[in-house]
């Protein structure tokens, strides 16, 4: 079952708070570009829709300045309720 923008939101949210509570933004999810968004200390930190790898966050983080650097964050599986209705 694929998870929805909200769980993933919620999730990836979670996972960056993890190490230090309410350090980030809130994540929102950009539909246009497909793209979850969120800020720390003055830089951006972009995360795609479609990840390569689904143990670890993978993103770029956009300095004030305009540099950029690659990011990779441990990821939670995302649970999910698997309800079977007869």
């Amino acid at each position: 079952m694929n998870a929805t923008i909200e769980q993933v939101v919620d999730a990836l949210s979670d996972d960056l708070n993890r190490a230090r509570p309410n350090a980030f933004s809130e994540v929102v999810y950009n539909p246009a570009r497909k793209i979850f968004r969120t800020r720390k200390e003055g830089a951006v930190f972009e995360f795609p829709q479609k990840q390569p790898e689904s143990d670890f966050w993978n993103g770029i983080k956009i300095y004030g300045s305009g540099s950029k650097s690659n990011i990779r964050i441990q990821r939670t599986p995302i649970e999910s309720d698997c309800s079977v209705v007869k």
